[in-house]
């Protein structure tokens, strides 16, 4: 019996390709990533892997009502009214967000470039928990070092730095921070009984 896995907004497929590392997962699930920023799927693609990998709108997906076992949906928006046609009865959905001094270092670096200095997810918070029952939620808070090259990448992977331009971007990279603040809220729904 196979379990089918989706990540939705699976950007370059980071977390997918971690999954199907682990061959007890990869031996018994078909793991199939969504994103709709062609890029990140293009560079999504370049694994050996089986993994399907698919550009699509969250507000439309490609997939058969009752399909998924599990939606994965990690810093990433949602469309509910999808994720529960797609998901089956006995499925979860594990929804990832970004608590208030989730990555702090860069936004105290660039607070005069950002138009909203301030994380305050609680009605994507809110949301998750109008449409699903919660089974399980937890904050995840602590630093960690960075390296040089990651800073660059995490630079590159935050919406954050956006609206910076390459002088604005090389003078954060070149800032010293060294290590980084994750500050997430993890939740695990089931469908409304």
């Amino acid at each position: 019996n196979i379990n089918y896995i989706l990540d939705a907004g699976c950007g370059e497929g980071y977390f997918l390709n971690k999954l199907y590392e682990d061959k007890n997962i990869n031996n018994i699930c078909k793991l199939i990533g969504i994103d709709i920023a062609k890029e990140g799927i293009s560079i999504a693609t370049r694994g050996e892997n089986e993994i399907i990998w698919c550009i699509s709108d969250l507000s439309n997906l490609p997939f058969k009502d009752n399909k998924f076992d599990v939606i994965l949906n990690i810093l990433s928006p949602a469309n509910y009214k999808e994720f529960t046609r797609v998901l089956n009865d006995d499925g979860i959905i594990v929804k990832i967000v970004p608590e208030s001094n989730y990555l702090k270092e860069i936004r105290t670096s660039i607070q005069g470039n950002i138009k909203n200095n301030d994380y305050d997810n609680k009605n994507i918070i809110v949301g998750f928990k109008k449409h699903l029952d919660v089974i399980y939620e937890n904050r995840i808070n602590y630093k960690t070092d960075v390296s040089v090259l990651n800073l660059m990448n995490l630079v590159k992977m935050t919406p954050l730095t956006s609206t910076l331009d390459e002088k604005e971007i090389l003078k954060l990279i070149k800032s010293g921070i060294s290590n980084i603040t994750i500050d997430l809220r993890v939740m695990v729904g089931t469908l409304k009984k």
